[in-house]
């Protein structure tokens, strides 16, 4: 659980970051492809670390994402490959 849970802590860290320099160009964009890249590999870090437990991987492909989150998840997925693989997104103000 410690190696998810520092993910999900940079995830949000990076998030914070995106908050206090939303004007400031070009920190706003370096912390929101930085967000993208560790709220993605979340559930990545999740599966590797948790796959260990009996009965986890069970669990997890029972598991359905709602319409909102598949949603959400799609678009982090697309951004996140956009900022890899062509080039850092320019978002903030």
């Amino acid at each position: 659980m410690e190696k998810t849970l520092f993910k999900l802590e940079e995830a949000k860290f990076f998030l914070h970051k995106i908050r206090e320099e939303r004007t400031n160009e070009p920190f706003c964009s370096y912390y929101f492809n930085a967000f993208l890249s560790s709220a993605r590999s979340v559930l990545w870090v999740m599966r590797a670390e948790y796959s260990k437990i009996e009965g986890w991987e069970e669990w997890y492909q029972c598991k359905e994402a709602t319409e909102e989150e598949e949603k959400i998840m799609h678009k982090i997925t697309k951004y996140r490959n956009l900022s890899q693989k062509e080039g850092s997104l320019h978002t903030c103000d």
